[in-house]
């Protein structure tokens, strides 16, 4: 299937405003947990003790808080302690989950960050990248196939994480051309082809009146093996955007991120990570 018709496919499905990553959370979809956290039960962590993921930045560094931030969001996840996890995100992305108890469902309903991947996540290297335009860092884990990023800003009450869920309902408007692992939240393990750039669709996507509810970002960056590289974002054949790391990388076991804003006037990013196998 060519990006186009893919896109195309995204189209055909019918979409709510909940669909819209950058303007709804979990909490209006008809899947989403009850909001009482007397109804929520926590994630249980993986048995023994998450160790430090190695650092390759000193601690009193910017970066190294960035670093610093992100490894403790990951151990409270791991540790089954979704309140102190959504605690450490940003006014955006607890806006966009509501509450604890729906970050906690939300995060189990889309398979986006359980508490054993958090865990996998913490065992490997971590690298942290300063974004194009400052104030803010993509913090990247990665070791073989395991590999995941966040954005974390810096705002006048300190460091936060940007980590907004995927939707719950409807399809999701971006997923990973090459590799064609596919969405954030369905992925099946598909080798890199080296004979082109990895490269991501953002679908355009419509409810079932034609309104437009989610639109592709105009711009991207990347993030290869703790690199900035640059991303071309063109409109596709279809009615999406085709993101395409500005460069053709023949190397096996590259880790790349792109990073796009949520929304024009949003200070939240959002993140995509994609390890490069044979």
């Amino acid at each position: 299937m060519t990006a186009g018709a893919l896109a195309l496919a995204l189209l055909g499905g019918c979409a709510t405003e909940s669909d819209a990553p950058d303007t709804t959370s979990p909490a209006s979809t008809e899947t989403a947990a009850p909001s009482t956290p007397s109804e929520t039960t926590a994630a249980p962590g993986p048995s023994g003790t998450v160790s430090d993921a190695p650092s390759d930045e000193p601690a009193d560094t910017p970066e190294g808080e960035a670093q610093a931030l992100a490894v403790d969001y990951l151990e409270a996840i791991a540790a089954g302690d979704d309140e102190a996890a959504f605690a450490l995100l940003s006014p955006e992305s607890r806006e966009w989950y509501t509450d604890a108890t729906v970050f906690s469902s939300a995060r189990t309903q889309d398979g986006s960050l359980t508490a054993e991947a958090a865990a996998d996540v913490l065992t490997a290297n971590v690298r942290t990248t300063e974004g194009p335009e400052g104030g803010f860092y993509v913090v990247t884990l990665s070791s073989g196939p395991v590999a995941d990023s966040f954005v974390v800003r810096a705002e006048e009450t300190g460091m936060v994480v940007d980590d907004p869920g995927v939707p719950t309902t409807g399809p999701t408007a971006w997923e990973w051309q090459n590799p064609a692992v596919g969405p954030d939240d369905d992925r099946e393990p598909e080798p890199y082809s080296g004979s082109s750039a990895p490269t991501m669709l953002f679908a355009t996507v419509v409810d079932a009146g034609g309104e437009v509810v989610v639109t592709p970002p105009a711009s991207a960056f990347g993030v290869v093996d703790g690199t900035e590289v640059p991303v071309v974002v063109n409109p596709d054949e279809g009615e999406g955007a085709l993101a395409t790391v500005g460069e053709q990388l023949s190397a096996r076991g590259q880790t790349v991120t792109i990073a796009w804003q949520a929304a024009p006037t949003s200070p939240m990013w959002r993140t995509s990570t994609v390890s490069l196998t044979p």
